[in-house]
């Protein structure tokens, strides 16, 4: 059976506690004994991400080993399509289990547009339970870092949508900078909170990793609830800015490749 046939038509609530369910069963006595078989989850949620940029799915230019590492490790998903191709409404979609035109997203929230559909006024409602909710109701510790771009300080963040922990959550779109301090003249909005104690040089990506995994080796450490997180990276997102060997890389890997031709041509 798979995931789809499970989840399909159920509320997250229903679906997670399936998931919980067919990880515990096997006849454990106590529930401490339960509580440990439950499985720690993380999501890795990227923005923009063509499906062929990545090696594992033939990608001969960008290299993306550890997501290799992890595809051979376990399932590799060929027939499977995100909810919208941008990025509000599919985040919609994955915290309430939903298609998003159901919750009133269509596309991607506009902080300039201060009322009607997709506008900085639209959000998930309180009323709907989120996977978040589900997971903190099967007994796991939550936690959210990143984009979250379906609502606002104001009207819903993380923490109103069932996870205990969050961290660098903008309500806009994308961050002013990837580099520290990760802001823009001109939109205060797009500032990226929780991350004052960084330095000149520092890039978000890598920064937002390492709180990650700050919070499941805090977690881990407690030793009392398993962990469910997910991991809302502001990358591939715009703008588009990349430490400077990196650039220089894949400049250099670029010339040898295809030489300075162009990479598209027509006689159209």
């Amino acid at each position: 059976m798979t995931m789809r046939q499970i989840t399909n038509g159920m509320t997250w609530a229903a679906a997670a506690a399936l998931l919980v369910g067919l990880t515990t069963m096997g006849g454990t006595a106590s529930g401490a004994e339960a509580g440990r078989d439950k499985p720690n989850v993380v999501v890795l949620f990227i923005d923009d991400l063509g499906w062929k940029d990545l090696g594992v799915y033939g990608s001969k230019f960008f290299e993306t080993p550890r997501i290799d590492q992890l595809a051979k490790q376990g399932a590799l998903f060929t027939r499977a399509y995100s909810s919208c191709n941008v990025c509000s409404p599919t985040r919609a979609s994955l915290l309430t289990g939903k298609y998003p035109q159901r919750i009133g997203f269509t596309s991607w929230l506009n902080p300039r547009k201060p009322n009607g559909p997709n506008s900085a006024a639209t959000y998930i409602p309180a009323a709907e339970t989120t996977i978040g909710e589900a997971f903190q109701q099967a007994g796991y510790r939550t936690g959210y870092i990143g984009k979250w771009h379906v609502g606002s300080e104001k009207i819903g963040m993380p923490k109103q949508h069932g996870f205990d922990w969050q961290m660098a959550t903008a309500k806009h779109g994308l961050p002013g900078s990837f580099f520290h301090p990760y802001k823009k003249k001109g939109l205060p909005s797009a500032d990226v909170p929780d991350l004052k104690d960084g330095k000149p040089g520092d890039y978000l990506t890598d920064v937002l990793t390492d709180k990650g995994i700050g919070f499941i080796r805090e977690t881990a450490k407690e030793g009392k609830k398993p962990f469910f997180l997910i991991f809302g990276h502001y990358a591939v997102h715009t703008p588009i800015q990349a430490p400077a060997k990196l650039v220089e890389k894949y400049q250099a890997k670029k010339k040898r490749m295809y030489g300075d031709c162009l990479l598209y041509t027509s006689d159209a």
